[in-house]
């Protein structure tokens, strides 16, 4: 994986129908939805298609319908994650819910790389550029720490 995606179907139910092109690999969605929104997978969309059949999304089980419950259950896993996951791999929050800001300087504090984005800001164009730019940008930082040379070793004889 070299990007975490949480995507707020509150907020955004028609992401997948919003993009217009594919994802870079190694990006991985992870949707959640409170107990009154009912999000349905988009029929005959190739990037859901594909994303779902290598293993790249999972659907979070309904929270409950108290207000937020959807944001908090991402910011608990989100929390999770960012204390098993590489610190190079960013994460991406899709949500217009403000509080998100938050989470966002709460990861700078541990030197997770965090992005909150308002998907009613953004065109699907757009925010598909920006998800790719913020995987690309890992991606640099992965091959900058692979091409490192080894450090020499003193053979004592």
């Amino acid at each position: 994986m070299t990007h975490i995606v949480f995507v707020d179907f509150d907020n955004w139910s028609n992401f997948f129908g919003h993009l217009p092109g594919h994802l870079n690999q190694g990006t991985f969605i992870w949707g959640f939805q409170g107990g009154n929104t009912n999000w349905k997978p988009p029929h005959n969309c190739k990037i859901y298609n594909y994303l779902n059949r290598i293993g790249c999304f999972f659907l979070h089980p309904r929270c409950s319908k108290r207000k937020d419950a959807a944001d908090f259950a991402i910011c608990m896993h989100a929390g999770r994650l960012d204390e098993q996951l590489p610190k190079q791999i960013p994460f991406t929050i899709l949500s217009g819910d403000q509080g998100f800001l938050e989470l966002e300087n709460q990861f700078k504090k541990t030197q997770r790389p965090a992005h909150i984005l308002n998907p009613h800001h953004l065109e699907g164009d757009m925010m598909c550029a920006l998800l790719n730019s913020i995987s690309d940008t890992t991606k640099g930082t992965q091959l900058q720490s692979q091409c490192k040379p080894p450090k020499r070793r003193r053979l004592h004889c």
